[in-house]
């Protein structure tokens, strides 16, 4: 907000000073004014635009998962680095969010009943060795992905669906059904929501998500 302040307040100089090219010619004052408003826009604009267009930013994406025999219901998130040739050439970069956590309910579609109640998420990444998830995590500006969560599964060997479980709440079995999962993501202390559709059917290849 400082930088963008700046700018504002070298823009109306600029545009104060300029009056006398259009009325009066411009006294060395105003030339003066001129030529340190015109540095001042210079000097503030990349920092201006690294505040905008510089932020993290979370991009959910659902996908229809398969191993083996089974399947599951996952979202990739990513924190995608600006593109363009104006923010290449101002050097606009994407910064890193800090902090993600994520967390989501279950409900059915029609009936609004909640079949899962509200749940932390657990986050896999690159950044856990451990491989069995974090309730938070970093997600660096990167085109691939950077980090998932995992929703539901069908166990082959069961032969139901299984919403995930948390670190308080046990895995849960989903009857045959439409569903709509809803995300909740703390992405730096912002709230950011997310709302998706899916099914769960008779079998493996039943369990998607809908577009």
């Amino acid at each position: 907000m400082v930088y963008i302040a700046f700018t504002l307040l070298a823009l109306a100089c600029l545009i104060f000073a300029l009056r006398g090219v259009f009325g009066d010619f411009p006294d060395e004052w105003e030339w003066v004014g001129m030529v340190f408003a015109g540095v001042g826009v210079v000097m503030a604009l990349p920092a201006s635009f690294q505040m905008v267009w510089g932020r993290p930013k979370l991009l959910p994406e659902f996908e229809n998962g398969a191993e083996g025999s089974n399947r599951f219901l996952i979202v990739y998130l990513k924190n995608p680095p600006v593109k363009g040739w104006l923010s290449g050439m101002l050097g606009v970069r994407r910064e890193a969010l800090q902090s993600l956590t994520a967390q989501f309910q279950v409900a059915e579609v029609g009936s609004g009943r909640i079949a899962i109640p509200i749940r932390q998420a657990q986050i896999y990444s690159d950044a856990d060795e451990t491989d069995k998830g974090r309730a938070r995590t970093a997600l660096p500006p990167t085109f691939s992905v950077a980090a998932s969560i995992m929703v539901v599964n069908w166990h082959a060997g069961n032969g139901r669906a299984v919403v995930t479980p948390s670190r308080t709440a046990p895995e849960t079995a989903l009857p045959e059904g439409h569903y709509e999962a809803r995300f909740v993501f703390l992405a730096d202390g912002a709230p950011l929501k997310f709302t998706r559709r899916f099914v769960v059917g008779h079998g493996p290849d039943d369990l998607r998500w809908q577009n």
